[in-house]
């Protein structure tokens, strides 16, 4: 027999009882990574959607928290925390976002934000640190995000990924999200 990680066990019990025992946590990972092309942030100090096709090799969602296969959406280009009713408020997500950013001139700063709730509402949106260049070049970053769903306008309306530069034509391929979520039953 062989053995099976914690994630099976609670799944295993979940498709046998559809439910889960009360205060059990559950805790799942997932990695999409892009193949597609970088974002352009055309015009400087405008904030641009950043987009993952989810289809580059690093995407696997077979840790995921039992009952929630997936929790980005490539075509909306939005996290989605409610998909099969399984996080519920309290419940908490960490992001980290990998991205090969490409400045056009010296002295170059680059923000990364995660907008939280309703898309362009504006009520939740939280910055990443930003990162400054001070010549032009192509680099390497990662920005991380730890929140919970403290409204339902966060739990039902997701998340997206938006970035903004000071200068002209900056270029921002997003490489890698990483997510982990968790789960209290």
């Amino acid at each position: 027999m062989a053995n099976k990680t914690r994630n099976e066990l609670l799944q295993e019990i979940l498709d046998a009882t559809g439910t889960l025992p009360a205060g059990t946590v559950s805790q799942g990972s997932y990695e999409y990574g892009h193949a597609g092309a970088a974002d352009t942030l055309v015009a400087a100090g405008t904030f641009y959607e950043l987009t993952n096709d989810s289809a580059g090799s690093s995407t696997i969602n077979t840790y995921g928290v039992p009952g929630l296969t997936d929790i980005y959406n490539s075509v909306t280009n939005r996290f989605v925390f409610d998909n099969s009713g399984v996080l519920a408020l309290g419940d908490s997500v960490h992001i980290v976002v990998e991205a090969s950013i490409t400045t056009p001139s010296v002295n170059t700063e680059v923000s990364i934000v995660i907008e939280l709730g309703a898309q362009g509402s504006g009520d939740y949106i939280t910055i990443m640190e930003p990162a400054n260049f001070k010549s032009a070049g192509t680099y390497q970053i990662s920005r991380t995000i730890n929140f919970f769903m403290r409204t339902s306008g966060i739990l039902t309306g997701g998340a997206r990924v938006l970035a903004k530069s000071d200068a002209n034509n900056t270029t921002v391929l997003v490489d890698d999200y990483i997510i982990s979520a968790y789960h209290t039953n």
